[in-house]
């Protein structure tokens, strides 16, 4: 674990410092190293990525990079955001690895490894598909529930009762839910 000279991990002054400030505002590289002294660019973000992991943790709360600034602890309602910008990147992740396992020349392998890696890529192929599919799901279960809840905002003279819309919604997430099962 890094150590502050004063014995404080410095882990946790970083975590302090981002604690420390409202949602929306940045914790700049500077008052890290003011903090820390040392600039934690320098090859030492993990200790940066423990702090945010810590704030999550601690105060259901989270960071995002702001280049060359620092970084931003953001409002709960961009949570949502960040966690598809993170569920893109795994998917990319994903499809780069099965290419990697992919590309390798079978001639220079030997006839284990041409097993095991056809292996490794019949898995990586099946979790890339399944991402996918949980994208076009969520993606439908999200218009769904952008719908209703549009229809929830109509004058009350135009709406059904809640009782309707709730009955409504059910219905409308049970087809989801089939059509899930069959695109599986």
């Amino acid at each position: 674990m890094f150590t502050a000279t004063d014995g404080v991990p410095k882990t946790e002054i970083v975590y302090d410092l981002m604690a420390a400030v409202e949602p929306g505002a940045i914790v700049t590289y500077g008052a890290m190293e003011d903090a820390l002294g040392f600039d934690v660019r320098d090859g030492r973000r993990s200790i940066v990525s423990k702090a945010i992991r810590r704030l999550e943790v601690r105060n259901l709360r989270t960071a995002e990079a702001v280049p060359t600034v620092g970084y931003r602890v953001v409002d709960a309602f961009e949570h949502e955001r960040l966690s598809a910008l993170h569920n893109r990147k795994a998917i990319r992740q994903v499809r780069r690895a099965r290419q990697r396992i992919e590309s390798a020349d079978g001639a220079r392998l030997t006839p284990e490894l041409r097993a095991r890696f056809a292996q490794i890529g019949i898995v990586l192929a099946r979790v890339e598909s399944e991402q996918r599919a949980t994208a076009r799901r969520l993606a439908r279960l999200e218009g769904v529930l952008i719908e209703e809840f549009a229809r929830s905002l109509q004058p009350a003279g135009g709406a059904s009762s809640l009782d309707d819309r709730v009955a409504r919604l059910e219905r409308a997430l049970e087809r989801l839910g089939q059509a899930a099962t069959k695109n599986s």
